[in-house]
């Protein structure tokens, strides 16, 4: 089984309120990334979907998508609480796909290209990249479980994949920016 784990429920500091929830081109920015896992998960046999937030609003929309949410009331402790509330909710998972809420370019033919590409190198973990640079969504075999819930603070799995660059699967798919300013917003409408 593969869970596809969407965090969502970042503070959004560098934008100075909540982007999540933010306009970007007739909807909040969440709703891109999770309508696109939410499309992949159904697709799949194999998938299932979980939505880590702190917002209220993320929340139903999840659920009315049949996703399972996980509420993290410690988001200020960083992306690695999101990490391991999504971790813990499926430890029978082979696969966790981790995704962030605030790439409105990612699609569930993208999220599922990289999974299909994946699947088949035999990696264990891996990545989309663009230009070289490794990015997200992220992808991990359960083997690395332990040592992603021991990330603390504002730190994901970037970190395990610098660990073990000999067994990454780097997939060098679309430019997936995240939006992070008040400035990435106004250049990209």
């Amino acid at each position: 089984m593969t869970q596809l784990i969407l965090l969502a429920a970042g503070l959004s500091r560098r934008f100075g309120g909540n982007k999540l929830l933010a306009d970007w081109k007739g909807n909040p920015l969440y709703t891109y990334s999770l309508l696109a896992l939410a499309e992949l998960a159904g697709q799949r046999q194999d998938g299932l979907l979980t939505v880590v937030t702190r917002y209220e609003e993320i929340q139903a929309r999840a659920l009315a998508l049949g996703a399972r949410v996980c509420w993290n009331g410690h988001s200020e402790e960083g992306i690695s609480s999101s990490l391991r509330l999504g971790l813990e909710s499926a430890p029978e998972a082979d696969f966790y796909l981790c995704s962030v809420a605030d790439q409105p370019d990612l699609t569930a033919a993208a999220a599922g290209g990289f999974l299909d590409a994946f699947l088949a190198s035999g990696k264990p973990l891996g990545c989309v990249t663009h230009q070289g640079r490794p990015g997200n969504p992220a992808i991990f075999h359960r083997r690395y479980r332990e040592e992603l819930l021991a990330l603390r603070g504002d730190t994901g799995g970037r970190l395990v994949l610098e660990r073990h660059q000999e067994e990454r699967f780097l997939w060098p798919g679309p430019a997936l920016p995240d939006l992070d300013t008040p400035q990435d917003f106004e250049a990209g409408r």
